[in-house]
């Protein structure tokens, strides 16, 4: 059982570090002034999948800490507060503190 969880750690550790590419790259474009709702979406999804796919193989501070970044995201667009430069350091210093926990 133990060679399985290890097997299943692994491959979820490939796929969140492509993830946190994606999530970074959105980020990014938010920065630069492109599409905001295709890109938040995008980073959005990389933090939900993140949060559920880390928590169902023990992952459990890597799945807090994007359960935080997530809560704070839906905070920030349901209040109308606009993404801004502060903001979006703050995520981007999250996304780099995930990938640093893998």
């Amino acid at each position: 059982m133990s060679n399985e969880l290890d097997y299943e750690k692994d491959e979820l550790k490939d796929e969140l570090i492509g993830l946190i590419e994606e999530m970074e790259q959105a980020l990014l474009n938010i920065d630069r002034g492109k599409d905001f709702e295709s890109n938040y979406n995008s980073l959005f999804r990389g933090l939900h999948s993140t949060k559920g796919s880390s928590a169902m193989v023990g992952l459990i501070e890597i799945s807090e800490v994007a359960h935080k970044l997530e809560s704070s995201m839906v905070l920030k667009k349901d209040g109308g507060v606009v993404f801004d430069k502060k903001y979006c350091d703050y995520l981007l210093c999250g996304i780099y503190h995930l990938r640093d926990l893998l």
